[in-house]
């Protein structure tokens, strides 16, 4: 939702709007996934000028959790989880988002934001699950990292590996049938022998059935 509609539904949302940019600015203004959360590692830009649906506000976070941020800190996008229903606020309409590549691209951002609706009582709705790779964190890290991701409402088998700068095999993470739902996995640094590895770029690799996906990380010692 937007920002601008239904400020009754602030305090609901854990959030309040600060400000509001001047009618007839017109500019560019980037935003940047937050560490630890479903858009770490995102980078935006919002589109913004006269078109009231362009607005940009400030949102200031309360019970909420802040999910994306300019490089002045304020606060675009905000989500909630009550535990018995689940909410994504942005300071923007969706259609102000420039259309980046690869994972900047709008639809990833908002296959995250499905992932997020759908993993709240799904049993009992009857939504499925979207397969899907999370960012891990932290990153860059030393000694371990940790990586999230979703897997389908399907019995197919899951494989979760990490490969080097020049697509070599180091280490299986995951090879096996998994629950539908969120998981998390850690890596340690080590390849399939448990010998560290070095520092340097490294790729894991998620493939589950027809879904792949591929993100970058960095260990530094």
């Amino acid at each position: 939702m937007g920002s601008d509609s239904h400020p009754d539904l602030y305090p609901y949302l854990g959030l309040s709007v600060n400000s509001q940019m001047a009618a007839g600015y017109n500019g560019i203004e980037t935003v940047n996934g937050i560490d630890s959360n479903l858009l770490a590692g995102y980078s935006f830009n919002y589109l913004y000028g006269s078109n009231a649906d362009y607005g940009i506000d400030e949102l200031d976070v309360g019970d909420g959790i802040a999910l994306m941020e300019s490089q002045d800190e304020n606060i675009r996008a905000v989500s909630y989880d009550s535990g018995l229903y689940r909410t994504i606020a942005a300071s923007a309409f969706f259609g102000a988002l420039a259309d980046g590549t690869g994972i900047n691209k709008k639809t990833n951002m908002m296959m995250q934001y499905l992932n997020f609706f759908t993993t709240v009582n799904t049993e009992n709705v009857g939504m499925p699950l979207l397969a899907n790779l999370g960012s891990n964190y932290p990153n860059p890290f030393n000694p371990e990292t940790t990586i999230r991701f979703t897997t389908e409402n399907t019995e197919k088998n899951t494989e979760l590996i990490i490969y080097n700068i020049k697509g070599q095999k180091i280490k299986t993470l995951v090879n096996e049938i998994l629950s539908a739902g969120e998981h998390t996995v850690m890596w340690n640094g080590t390849d399939d022998r448990n010998k560290p590895v070095s520092s340097g770029v490294y790729f894991y690799r998620m493939k589950s059935d027809s879904y792949s996906s591929v993100r970058k990380m960095i260990l530094m010692k």
